[in-house]
């Protein structure tokens, strides 16, 4: 760990804030099944309620100077990766070339980590401006056109974003346009990206497609003004199979896809140098 802190930064403070990016994408991901669609909401309600106040119990421990009595063990085995994730992350980022310690208590923050424990917390409250968290999957315009907006927040390897998603049903097609905002210390870098979901090629085909532009500092740097420019596509398609399971088990998918992005880093890829990575599952549809 002291040499992925010296060598690679940007990773080194996604090893704390990577279980907050998978509980925020995980979310992501449930928005976008439960948009406009009565029947998967109630089926993943549940879900994306934990998943979105998990994230802010966390986020918001550092507002009330919560602090734990975490000792490292002698035992490798038996350690926390990191402890606290969120206090871990803002001194490393802050302090990269500090003596190392695995565990960090909110006592030992400077004001100005401190300060950022309170941007990051009172940002968090951002993850409750979705109308999905008061049973409510989209409004109507006309028949033919419905929209649902959400907001959200989470952290990033070089300080944290904040989204504007766009759900959109278009003559029963759905898009999603977002708008997201980078910051690290002091300056902002933006993004953007659009997708298509469920447009059906045939009977059994269904294809998403999925395009990201961003600006990020250079070196997913916290203290640099200046940033790049990047972006991504991601498409899947996914073959439908209805089998005689029963009422509960709709159908079944199996699903193929492909990624591609430049140098950056995306939420949920692990990869933050450029890469391409395909992948096949399969999907169960209750």
């Amino acid at each position: 760990m002291i040499e992925l802190r010296a060598n690679d930064l940007p990773n080194y403070i996604r090893l704390h804030t990577a279980g907050l990016e998978s509980d925020y994408m995980l979310s992501h991901r449930a928005e976008k099944h439960m948009v406009f669609n009565p029947h998967n909401h109630k089926l993943l309600y549940f879900e994306y309620f934990m998943r979105r106040f998990s994230l802010l119990q966390y986020y918001l421990t550092g507002l009330f100077e919560y602090d734990f009595d975490l000792v490292e063990e002698s035992n490798e085995l038996k350690r926390d990766i990191v402890g606290h994730d969120v206090y871990g992350a803002v001194k490393h980022i802050h302090r990269p070339n500090d003596e190392f310690k695995r565990y960090i208590q909110y006592v030992e923050l400077t004001d100005e980590e401190k300060s950022m424990i309170n941007r990051i917390g009172w940002r968090s409250l951002l993850n409750l401006a979705s109308p999905f968290l008061f049973f409510k999957n989209g409004f109507t315009i006309s028949p033919n056109l419905k929209y649902n907006l959400t907001l959200g927040y989470t952290m990033s390897p070089f300080g944290d974003f904040i989204d504007q998603n766009i759900w959109l049903n278009i003559k029963g097609q759905n898009f999603l346009l977002y708008f997201r905002q980078h910051q690290n210390k002091e300056n902002w870098f933006p993004a953007a990206g659009a997708g298509i979901y469920d447009l059906s090629l045939g009977n059994r085909i269904l294809f998403d497609g999925n395009i990201h532009v961003w600006q990020q500092p250079f070196g997913l740097s916290f203290t640099e003004t200046k940033g790049f420019w990047g972006g991504a596509f991601d498409i899947s398609l996914r073959y439908l199979i209805t089998p005689n399971f029963g009422d509960r088990l709709k159908r079944i998918s199996f699903d193929i896809g492909i990624l591609g992005k430049t140098k950056g880093f995306m939420p949920e890829v692990m990869e933050l140098e450029r890469s391409i990575g395909g992948r096949f599952g399969m999907s169960l549809y209750f």
